[in-house]
């Protein structure tokens, strides 16, 4: 007698994941792939496939099981509780790869960004829902919504062919009032963003070009370069979001390069299509660390959110308790600047900051600045999905302020109410 198909499929999914955990990827995939055969639905097999795919660096494979594992679940529906408002209606983009397994099917769709963090600290009071807005072939039956937070948080994500008309046209079907709306979104990349923000008073804004990789036309490239910056420059990925699961080479999101011939080398080593160049400024403290200042705006509120150093130009993640057992003061600097930011970084920064919230057509966003030694704001990037309250697993979480975040989220009410209630 053969086994019912789902039991097949579950005996196969439990052998492909043990597995894929043991570290043994190439043996995991064949049952993982029976798993999918013996039930076509079964997201969490199409996941654990997808991230065994990516161990071995086999990427289209991996993207393929990916958009496989959306078709599968499309939608997610928070379960209710007594006391909710409202449902949120949360436009995610679908999963790309994975590169690991685990988690239930809100983990699948809430990427790791504000959103998630909206979702499960604010459960009691909003019930969230999710769909994943940019699969191809029909949408699917939704759930009702007061209200839609577009999470299609990219520019350039949003600029592929036909993505922005769909997400749009989805956003109509839907009817309700909207967070950050897609057109809005694909005015933020991070070359729009400079064009638009460049002649605020009190904010320098670094020059910013972007490039397609041609090696045939380097010495084309190079002089460009020459004439428009002064080295070192930096080179950056496209994508807005600088999490390094987006790019292909190593764990590199940007890098700075002294003079042409060290821009040539990197360029015959990654395989990105397009690239920026932004003008390194150097905001180096005297005793040699970097600091980011990142401004969280909700509704029109502005909340100093996190304020991070290190001994590195790309403060790209906080450092940890050995960075700041050598600098003590470092930690004091941080909660200072959150509590009392112009105290901090001088009596410009609201007034630029003010003029930047006026200018960025979006509902919440994030900035990430600094300031030089004249007081004016340098702008690092303006993003809609960024992660606005440290985490426990963040390495400053156990010395930043609390109060920031209970602002944040106090403000994220207050702009949900007032979009509802405008609809009304």
């Amino acid at each position: 007698m053969l086994a019912h198909p789902c039991a097949e499929a579950a005996l196969y999914d439990l052998a492909g994941r043990l597995r894929l955990e043991c570290g043994e990827a190439a043996a995991a995939v064949p049952h993982l792939q029976r798993a999918c055969a013996s039930e076509p639905g079964n997201w969490q097999a199409l996941a654990a496939l997808s991230a065994a795919h990516s161990k071995l660096g086999r990427q289209a494979e991996a993207r393929a099981a990916a958009q496989c594992c959306g078709q599968a679940a499309p939608v997610y529906l928070a379960p209710r509780r007594a006391g909710q408002e409202a449902t949120i209606l949360v436009l995610n983009p679908a999963p790309a790869e994975f590169a690991g397994v685990g988690g239930g099917l809100d983990d699948l769709h809430f990427t790791k960004n504000f959103i998630i963090q909206a979702s499960r600290m604010m459960a009691g009071e909003f019930r969230f829902a999710s769909v994943f807005a940019d699969l191809p072939g029909p949408v699917p039956k939704l759930p009702e919504a007061d209200l839609v937070f577009n999470n299609l948080a990219s520019g350039e994500r949003l600029g592929q062919p036909g993505r922005l008309e769909q997400a749009v046209k989805l956003v109509e079907r839907i009817g309700r009032p909207v967070i950050n709306h897609p057109e809005a979104v694909f005015q933020m990349t991070r070359q729009k963003a400079a064009a638009l923000l460049q002649d605020i008073p009190g904010l320098r804004v670094p020059r910013i070009a972007r490039y397609w990789r041609d090696l045939s036309q380097f010495d084309e490239i190079a002089a460009d370069i020459a004439a428009q910056f002064t080295y070192p420059v930096i080179v950056r990925h496209v994508a807005a979001d600088s999490s390094a699961k987006l790019h292909k080479s190593g764990n590199e999101t940007a890098i700075r390069v002294a003079d042409a011939n060290e821009l040539r080398c990197f360029l015959e080593r990654i395989s990105w299509p397009q690239f920026y160049v932004i003008q390194y400024v150097d905001l180096r403290k005297v005793d040699g660390n970097y600091r980011k200042v990142r401004a969280s705006f909700v509704g029109g509120e502005i909340i100093m959110s996190r304020c991070q150093f290190r001994d590195e130009w790309m403060v790209g993640a906080a450092a940890g308790a050995e960075f700041y057992g050598r600098f003590p003061d470092r930690a004091a600097d941080m909660q200072r600047i959150l509590r009392d930011p112009e105290a901090m970084l001088g009596s410009q920064l609201m007034l630029a900051l003010e003029a930047i919230r006026d200018a960025v057509p979006l509902d919440l966003f994030a900035l990430d600045f600094d300031v030089d030694d004249d007081g004016r704001v340098v702008l690092f990037e303006v993003q809609s999905a960024m992660i606005l309250i440290p985490t426990s697993d963040s390495p400053d979480y156990a010395i930043a302020p609390k109060e920031p975040g209970e602002r944040i989220l106090e403000a994220f009410r207050r702009l949900v109410r007032a979009k509802i209630n405008t609809s009304a």
